[in-house]
């Protein structure tokens, strides 16, 4: 990407788009190391159901107040946010 500017070699476009690079890693880079094992990680800890049909219908969870099919289940609760 070669521009020119006044007759001169311009290298804005090219420090723009390799610091736009750079700072999209860092960004990554940081929410990576700075943020391990907050409470998002710990809405995917744990046993995910599988299911032989794929659409789910086949799974449920069980409660002492009942079944509950899988596709109605709730995936937050009010202590999960806590």
């Amino acid at each position: 990407m070669r521009t020119e500017r006044n007759g001169l070699y311009d290298p804005r476009p090219i420090v723009k788009t390799c610091a736009r690079r750079h700072s999209s890693r860092l960004a990554k880079l940081m929410a990576l190391h700075c943020f391990p094992n907050s409470k998002l990680e710990n809405l995917h800890a744990g046993k995910s159901p599988r299911s032989k049909t794929g659409d789910y219908t086949d799974v449920k969870v069980v409660t002492p107040y009942g079944e509950i099919p899988w596709n109605e289940v709730s995936r937050l609760n009010d202590d999960d946010g806590a």
